[in-house]
């Protein structure tokens, strides 16, 4: 491990050049903070991965629905996606796909153990995608998912190992709901105050705005009604 973190190190200096060519910032300070954090995540996901169960690697930023968009069918008709998945390893009889945060950690831990539209949507449409590569990279079909968190403290990941399926019907009555919005051109606000803790525009919505947005979903019917479950499960 100590010979991978040095070689680490190598690249995560060499990357770092690169990147001030393109990107300049100002003053030596946040060239020199900038350059250790990187170094400190790079670390951090290296020494999450070797103590990890032992795994194949198969592929990174791996491009999913190109030229050719996937299909996902859907209650309301079909939802075309591509994108780009960051890791796909073989784990045990599972295709392990991984998607790699800098941002504080979220484990399946208290308030936090179920699905969650916000959180799991991403995870769920790659892991969905990944099916449809599983045969040319010689993958099992079974697959599980997991966000990798690079902040060096608590849990690393949040995973849907053994439940993904779960995890893909969820996934798939959120679509079906902001499909539903879409279509038939209703656009409403969250009802849920707590949505809108770290929310920019919140000042501009004013004193009621969620209350308002209930009351939008209320005469919206049965084209909101997916969303409001979405909400109010």
């Amino acid at each position: 491990l100590e010979r991978w973190l040095a070689e680490g190190d190598a690249i995560a200096e060499s990357a770092f050049t690169e990147f001030l060519r393109e990107y300049p910032l100002a003053g030596a300070s946040v060239r020199a903070q900038q350059r250790e954090r990187l170094r400190r995540d790079f670390r951090s996901f290296l020494e999450y991965d070797w103590e990890g169960k032992p795994r194949q690697f198969l592929a990174a930023e791996i491009a999913f629905g190109k030229p050719e968009p996937i299909e996902i069918m859907l209650p309301g008709g079909p939802l075309y996606v591509h994108g780009f998945i960051d890791r796909i390893d073989i784990e045990g009889d599972l295709m392990l796909i991984r998607d790699l945060k800098t941002g504080r950690s979220h484990p399946r831990q208290g308030g936090e153990a179920e699905p969650d539209p916000v959180m799991d949507i991403q995870i769920a449409l790659y892991g969905m995608a990944a099916r449809g590569l599983a045969r040319g990279l010689g993958a099992p079909q079974q697959v599980a998912v997991a966000y990798a968190y690079a902040d060096g403290r608590g849990n690393p990941e949040r995973s849907f190992r053994g439940d993904f399926a779960e995890l893909e019907r969820k996934a798939l009555a959120w679509l079906s709901a902001v499909m539903s919005l879409a279509r038939n051109g209703v656009f409403p606000r969250t009802p849920n105050e707590d949505d809108c803790s770290y929310c920019a525009y919140r000042v501009v919505c004013g004193p009621g705005a969620n209350d308002h947005a209930a009351a939008v979903l209320r005469e919206a019917g049965d084209a909101a009604s997916g969303f409001t479950l979405m909400k109010h499960p």
